[in-house]
């Protein structure tokens, strides 16, 4: 028997996603599309709603995207830059050191000021996916692109 624990934060996301659909469907007077983007590939309900005595007072739909399910490879070569550092969490056919090896390239693309952010992302999200093993492997060559833009970023802003 195979028994999943959510954790507090997956069980309230939810109904912090309508909140937040709710709020944002009141300041701008437009329909909103709710979307999860599910980092963990976990599965979870595409629903809230709850009922007070005979009444259901709230349902609540909307749409999760997991990213395990996306095709990686495509979107390493085809998505905007912004988004490689979700890439790691993506279904992949590449070993993981290939895939880094790939992002970090893709991302010495980016406009300089965006580089620094970008591979801190990029190791962020990699550790959600992959072993600590690979993750050390890439860790030199993450951090030194990383300084690289950072040092560069700097230097544009003196």
């Amino acid at each position: 028997m195979l028994l999943e624990v959510q954790t507090k934060t997956e069980r309230e996301m939810p109904r912090r996603l309508l909140e937040y659909t709710a709020m944002q469907h009141r300041e701008f007077k437009k329909p909103v599309y709710p979307v999860v983007l599910n980092l963990t590939g976990r599965l979870q309900e595409e629903r809230y709603s709850f009922d007070c005595l005979d009444l259901t007072v709230v349902t609540f739909n909307f749409r999760t995207i997991n990213l395990a399910d996306l095709p990686g490879e495509h979107l390493l070569h085809h998505a905007p830059v912004e988004i490689i550092p979700l890439v790691p969490l993506m279904r992949h056919e590449y070993p993981a050191e290939e895939i880094l090896a790939r992002c970090v390239e893709r991302i010495a693309e980016a406009p300089v000021e965006w580089q620094a952010d970008l591979y801190l992302g990029l190791a962020v999200f990699s550790s959600l996916r992959f072993t600590r093993e690979v993750i050390l492997k890439m860790k030199a060559k993450i951090i030194d692109e990383f300084m690289k833009a950072l040092n560069e970023a700097v230097r544009k802003n003196n």
